[in-house]
């Protein structure tokens, strides 16, 4: 059975028999992954999947409903995969525009005593820099970093995982109104602060992730010294023992949509006072996400 384009835009999804399943994933990476996925497991709207064998051996909970929507508790839980190999670089790896880096699920950090904890670092200190449009895959970041991923413009990440958040696991900067980023898999622990930052204009899009012990999911900026409406989209999060699931500054007219999220928080969405530079956000009420 083949999956196929019907329109675009707005892009949908469908069988040769003619089941539609756009609302299982929302963008024209699917097709590459259904392509690029060895055969294992997992039937959605009755489309045959397939997923990475080579690390998960029961991952068809992970992309499989009724609905043909990520499903509530698709993060996967059975914590960070086995990495391949260690790699320590003394420099940020650059991806540049438009390129995929497909790490192999080796781990990927700067050395020993490179986390200063809460000292904000820029995109030097990364493990990876991720120029406008690229895709990161397949990667295990370790815990001997200051700063994760951080991505300049919109970027795509597959199947990333962070060990031990230092400072923040994903900054996503100077990213357009109307980009979207794709943070599609993977999963984090041990986030103090935030997981996803995001100083940047457009949507971010967060689905079938995993976060454990963590402060903040999703945070649109609280002090840019310029600001602008930014958007969340959380679909088939799983989240424990952790804060917000995302903030988001009411006064610029930031969104959060929630879908099929599993979580533990008392405050799921948290509403801000945002402000430009010099200054500290406060707290304005929950959204409904």
């Amino acid at each position: 059975m083949a999956l196929h384009h019907t329109s675009n835009p707005p892009l949908r999804f469908a069988t040769t028999d003619g089941d539609d399943v756009t609302g299982w994933r929302r963008h024209d990476q699917f097709a590459q992954w259904a392509e690029r996925w060895t055969p294992l497991c997992g039937c959605v709207g009755g489309v045959s999947i397939s997923f990475p064998a080579e690390q998960f051996s029961d991952v068809s909970h992970l992309f499989t409903n009724n609905n043909n929507n990520a499903d509530v508790c698709n993060g996967y839980t059975g914590g960070v995969p086995k990495a391949t190999s260690t790699k320590t670089n003394s420099k940020v790896i650059e991806v540049k525009a438009g390129q995929v880096f497909d790490g192999g699920w080796a781990r990927y950090d700067r050395g020993s005593g490179a986390c200063t904890e809460q000292a904000e670092g820029g995109d030097a200190d990364a493990v990876f820099l991720l120029r406008a449009g690229a895709t990161l895959r397949n990667v295990i970041i370790g815990k001997n970093q200051a700063e994760g991923v951080h991505c300049d413009g919109a970027c795509n990440l597959e199947f990333v995982w962070f060990e031990d958040v230092c400072e923040d696991a994903i900054s996503i900067k100077n990213d357009a109104a109307g980009a979207q980023t794709w943070i599609v898999g993977g999963g984090a622990y041990h986030a103090s602060d935030k997981v996803v930052q995001h100083n940047g204009c457009g949507t971010v899009n967060i689905i079938n992730f995993y976060v454990e012990d963590y402060g903040k999911l999703y945070r649109s900026c609280g002090n840019c010294s310029k600001q602008c409406k930014r958007n969340v989209y959380i679909e088939g999060v799983t989240a424990k023992n952790g804060g917000e699931l995302a903030g988001i500054n009411f006064n610029y007219g930031d969104t959060a949509t929630l879908k099929n999220v599993c979580s533990d928080a008392k405050t799921k969405c948290q509403g801000y006072n945002g402000c430009a530079g010099g200054c500290e956000p406060t707290k304005a009420g929950t959204c409904s996400g």
